[in-house]
């Protein structure tokens, strides 16, 4: 049960993450997306249990840098890809 549902949190990531990345074509919103999933995924496991370390902290705030740090990732390789079929 744990196992599907971690999947389908993955999946649904990995679909959010594709979608940012629409305007680059579908290929490569996917190649972009199957790279960063589980990055993703980490990153907000760990804003859920920073937050019941401190209930202070804003799980909204939290998922605005993953946010932030997922894009910026995606457009570091889509630069590399760039780069490296220029070569």
């Amino acid at each position: 049960m744990i196992r599907n549902v971690r999947d389908e949190g993955r999946l649904y990531m990995r679909h959010m993450i594709a979608s940012a990345f629409a305007a680059e074509g579908e290929a490569t919103a996917e190649r972009i997306a199957a790279e960063l999933d589980y990055f993703a995924i980490a990153g907000f496991d760990g804003a859920f249990i920073a937050m019941q370390a401190d209930p202070a902290r804003s799980i909204v705030d939290e998922m605005h840098l993953l946010t932030e740090a997922v894009i910026a990732l995606g457009e570091a390789r889509l630069s590399r890809w760039r780069a490296e079929a220029a070569r």
